[in-house]
């Protein structure tokens, strides 16, 4: 009686252990669904980067050009100021650096 009440658990754990180890088909829709969501929350996530990344190298872009502006304003500038220095006080010279 005994090994057959042993040989009756064996057989219906063996059973449920084999319908838990297969997942339903709602099962698997559930996790590829889940699994969709992370992938596509990943791809967003991405594209985010990317515009912020376009955003930053425009800007960027426009910070190297004005910077280069104001070279060029600053370099025209001394020379100016010191064209202008010259003609007014033409006999002064200042040693080279």
């Amino acid at each position: 009686m005994q090994k057959t009440l042993i040989l009756a658990t064996a057989l219906t754990l063996t059973a449920l252990t084999g319908c838990t180890s297969t997942p339903t088909m709602g099962e698997r829709i559930l996790a590829q669904s889940a699994g969709s969501q992370e992938l596509g929350k990943q791809w967003q996530d991405g594209q985010t980067l990317v515009n912020k990344g376009q955003k930053q190298l425009k800007k960027g872009k426009n910070l190297v050009d004005e910077g280069n502006d104001n070279i060029k304003q600053g370099q025209r500038m001394m020379e100016d100021s010191e064209k202008t220095f010259h003609e007014r006080f033409p006999n002064t010279t200042f040693p080279k650096s």
